[in-house]
């Protein structure tokens, strides 16, 4: 992406860090999201907090 952007003739820090940082943060909450299912389907099922 940032050596495409380099090409076209932008600047990366305006174009490239926002979709990056994005793209991130998806790939982030997804992984987040498919651990809380795997404990899920493994039995940890412990809703308290370890209360």
């Amino acid at each position: 992406m940032v050596h495409y952007i380099w090409r076209v003739g932008d600047d990366p820090d305006n174009v490239a860090i926002p979709y990056l940082t994005a793209l991130g943060d998806l790939l982030g909450t997804g992984f987040l999201a498919l651990a809380f299912q795997i404990l899920f389907m493994l039995g940890d099922r412990d809703s308290d907090l370890g209360d």
